[in-house]
């Protein structure tokens, strides 16, 4: 990707944006936290929202655990924070509608130190 359009740093990390309660589901207490910060980073770097062209996004989760197979590795799944960041971004208004990606590229890493979700967004037509 080459250099974005948009970039936020979320310092949080997230795997999923609701659960199943009582035969629905719900947003989790982790989410909605998640998408305050979402919403915080987007207004201290004055983002308008996006309502046109399609576009690419990358978002590098950072987790503070890491699990031990033949080799080492962040703990969470690469795709775990993709939908919530999506639905989070479209929550705080940076984009209109999380259909205009057209590419996602989602990479996990490991940083003890400080856990986060990178989010770089390119506009692609």
């Amino acid at each position: 990707m080459n250099s974005p359009d948009v970039r936020l740093v979320i310092n949080q990390t997230i795997c999923t944006n609701r659960r199943f309660v009582s035969g629905s589901f719900v947003l989790s207490k982790e989410y909605r936290a998640f998408r305050k910060l979402v919403c915080e980073a987007a207004s201290s770097v004055r983002l308008h929202c996006i309502r046109d062209g399609l576009w690419e996004i990358r978002i590098a989760s950072y987790w503070p655990r890491l699990r031990h197979f033949d080799i080492k590795t962040a703990c969470a799944d690469v795709d775990a924070p993709v939908k919530a960041v999506l639905d989070a971004l479209q929550y705080a208004n940076v984009i209109d509608d999380d259909m205009r990606f057209v590419q996602v590229l989602a990479t996990k890493h490991y940083d003890k130190q400080n856990p986060r979700i990178e989010i770089e967004m390119r506009r692609v037509q």
